[in-house]
């Protein structure tokens, strides 16, 4: 019974975190996303604590979310132009971008 209790436990709490986790990395996605875009435009990112200041692009951000995926350095441009076309081909399609499309990964 206390097993059985401890299991219940332990998975709740196993899928909390993945959950929390889950929501990281979307805000994350989220904020390069932002981030890419405004490099694309040659714009500013609006600051997300001093919501009236503006900066330049996080290229530590852009690039640490690239290695994780493999973009080397010499294809950035690139990769984030095609990119920004996809989202903005979904949104033409009256469709959004998701990062994840694997059902099995998405939050219930």
């Amino acid at each position: 019974m206390v097993k059985d209790e401890y299991t219940d436990i332990v998975k709740g709490e196993v899928q909390r975190a993945i959950s929390a986790d889950e929501e990281g990395n979307q805000g994350a996605v989220l904020n390069y996303i932002d981030n890419v875009r405004a490099y694309i435009r040659k714009e500013k990112v609006k600051n997300k604590v001093y919501q009236a200041k503006h900066e330049p692009p996080n290229e530590k951000l852009m690039r640490s979310i690239e290695e994780k995926i493999d973009i080397p350095e010499s294809r950035k441009d690139d990769f984030r132009r095609e990119i920004m076309n996809y989202i903005g081909a979904l949104a033409l399609d009256g469709k959004t971008f998701d990062y994840n499309p694997t059902p099995a990964y998405r939050r219930r």
